[in-house]
């Protein structure tokens, strides 16, 4: 009986402890996680693809990305694209120790069209890809307007030694027809564009 009664003690003494530990393992994982940012695609993701194709992936926090394609056809054909991307200095952004931005395996291989993509690791950073086009058979009377360039207003922050990696895969992209645009970051306060104005004069 008094056998019994001292391993009940035992027990009820040891379970808060192990709720102490438990509790202080979850959060240094959330704290390490804090500090690692990956963004990564892979495999066939979008390989044969076709058309107007349009993707964003971000790994971090108060990054901005922007994918816009405006076209346009006609004999008073006009297009126009405009990119404002704004960023509060009052906000804080921590800086991650790792900041991985990787696209690799066969992504859009064998594809076609008019392609953007932006991938970001990383804090604070503004992508942006547009493009503009007409189809028209009167070139005077048709516009075809570069996108205006983001206004990027980033966190000032001491940036913490870490590694940076942007990769890109070998196989990746392979055999893509058209037009391809490709913005990659692996880091904090950066502001990046691909723009296109194109007017493609049809008819006689």
């Amino acid at each position: 009986m008094n056998v019994r009664a001292a391993a009940v003690a035992v027990l009820t003494m040891l379970l808060p402890g192990v709720a102490a530990a438990s509790s202080a393992t979850a959060d240094g994982y959330s704290q390490m996680l804090a500090y690692l940012t990956h963004s990564r695609l892979d495999g066939q993701v979008l390989a044969g693809a076709s058309g107007s194709i349009k993707l964003n992936q971000a790994a971090g926090d108060l990054n901005r990305q922007y994918n816009g394609h405006a076209l346009a056809s006609g004999g008073q054909a006009a297009v126009q694209v405009a990119i404002n991307q704004r960023g509060d200095d009052r906000l804080a952004a921590d800086t991650p120790l790792q900041a991985r931005a990787e696209l690799d395996g066969q992504v859009l291989a064998g594809g076609s069209g008019l392609a953007s993509i932006n991938q970001v690791s990383g804090q604070a950073n503004d992508q942006a890809n547009a493009v503009a086009v007409v189809a028209s058979p009167q070139r005077p009377l048709s516009q075809a307007l570069l996108p205006a360039v983001p206004t990027a207003v980033a966190m000032r922050r001491p940036s913490a030694a870490g590694l940076r990696q942007a990769t890109l895969g070998a196989d990746a992209l392979r055999g893509y027809a058209g037009v391809l645009q490709l913005n990659q970051i692996a880091g904090s306060f950066n502001a990046v564009e691909n723009r296109l104005g194109l007017h493609v004069q049809t008819g006689p």
